[in-house]
């Protein structure tokens, strides 16, 4: 992921109905049996909202605001937390594309919108970053995954790279910082000194222009450098979790959210009742998925794929046939699997 990519992905619009087919007029619902390869890609490239994503995108952007509007300097770190599969991407994603319209009116893509700080010089204009980093990062591993992002020459020492970075967020304008996969930094004793150093030195740079600096990562309640007190004296933490359905409210969302995805395939399906997702299957739905939103998507979008193009129902026998991750078959096979009932052993009597 560079700079550009990371507009293009931003600005695109997103389709409310599958593209029509070169030289065919607009396409309707009636039409897809017409078309199953031009529906099934729309409906693979949507983004599954939820209300667990939801409100921690309203909480986030709330933080982010509160920043914007405060003193420079050094201001709130956000985090999100969660386990793999949760929908950390999908939140990321969702809230980068809110905030994006408010620092880059019509955006478009193509090309990386540009900024005139002052009179006469014009720099590219990256608001938001979005940087993924690697195993064991260390230092000049963060560094370098920064500058990456911006197209910027990686090599040099650490100080060399230290510097070139916080020139090209203030040159760039870069408002919010997001670094994913924060577990990945290395947590060797000096390693972790100086990465707890970088981190604290980032959220001020990014603070003197009202920005905010994100870290995004599982696990990292466990993470001994975001337990220093440079970090957590300023850290805001918000927990991602997977559906529940053990609570009234956790069974609501659950079939709230079956049923925003019906409504986006089921006028492609005609042949189904309303309610054959959210009524018909949210038990085995969740025995499949237990709620994981990367498995959610999987086991949906490619059965939809499935029903659209060889014409069939999109119902149980049909989804199960489609493949999840093993972490999902693991589960769903120990959900399947009959408990043993204790046995009371007879006691013996003496004759």
């Amino acid at each position: 992921m560079d700079a550009l990519t990371w507009h293009n992905l931003l600005s695109t619009p997103t389709e409310k109905r599958p593209p029509k087919p070169a030289g065919q007029p607009p396409m309707r619902a009636v039409d897809a049996s017409n078309h199953p390869e031009s529906v099934a890609a729309w409906f693979a490239s949507q983004w599954f909202t939820s209300p667990l994503v939801d409100g921690a995108v309203d909480s986030l952007m709330g933080r982010i605001s509160v920043n914007s509007q405060g003193l420079i300097g050094a201001k709130e770190i956000l985090a999100v937390d969660g386990p793999y599969g949760v929908g950390k991407t999908s939140l990321i994603f969702d809230l980068s594309r809110r905030l994006y319209p408010g620092f880059v009116a019509k955006a478009r893509p193509g090309a990386v919108p540009t900024w005139t700080p002052i009179p006469g010089v014009t720099h590219d204009r990256v608001p938001i970053m979005w940087v993924q980093l690697q195993a064991f990062a260390s230092l000049k591993v963060l560094y370098g995954s920064i500058l990456d992002f911006l197209r910027f020459p990686v090599h040099g020492t650490g100080g060399i790279l230290a510097s070139r970075v916080f020139r090209a967020l203030d040159r760039f304008d870069v408002r919010l910082l997001i670094l994913d996969d924060v577990h990945k930094l290395r947590e060797s004793q000096q390693a972790s000194r100086d990465i707890i150093d970088a981190l604290h030195t980032l959220n001020t740079n990014v603070g003197e222009r009202g920005g905010t600096l994100c870290l995004v990562g599982s696990d990292m309640t466990q993470r001994t450098l975001l337990h220093h007190p440079q970090i957590d004296s300023r850290l805001k933490t918000f927990h991602l979790d997977p559906f529940e359905i053990t609570t009234d409210d956790g069974k609501r969302d659950w079939q709230r959210f079956l049923r925003d995805v019906e409504n986006l395939c089921r006028p492609f399906l005609p042949d189904h009742e309303t309610g054959f997702l959210y009524r018909t299957l949210p038990a085995y739905l969740y025995a499949r998925t237990q709620g994981h939103m990367q498995d959610i998507q999987q086991l949906l979008k490619e059965g939809f794929r499935r029903a659209i193009t060889a014409q069939q129902s999109m119902d149980r026998d049909l989804l199960d046939t489609v493949p999840l991750s093993e972490r999902a078959s693991r589960a769903e096979a120990l959900l399947r699997t009959p408990q043993r009932q204790p046995t009371k052993r007879k006691s013996r009597t003496a004759s």
